[in-house]
């Protein structure tokens, strides 16, 4: 994107997606512009957003950027 990196990796199974990555603003952005790109509806609230040794206030963040 625009000569920026950005590594995300993602797991596809029937209608489920999993993206794998670093936690970070960047990646959450990255994740919401593929999704927009190819017109994707996704029901934000029936989606999971979870991190693995992340303090909950940032999971929490990604979260609201997400369903803006």
């Amino acid at each position: 994107m625009g000569g920026l990196e950005c590594e995300v990796s993602f797991l596809q199974y029937a209608n489920d997606t999993i993206f794998v990555g670093d936690v970070n603003v960047k990646n959450v952005f990255t994740i919401k512009t593929i999704l927009r790109m190819f017109e994707l509806r996704v029901n934000f609230f029936k989606s999971c957003f979870g991190a693995i040794g992340v303090d909950d206030g940032v999971v929490e963040r990604y979260v609201k950027l997400l369903n803006r």
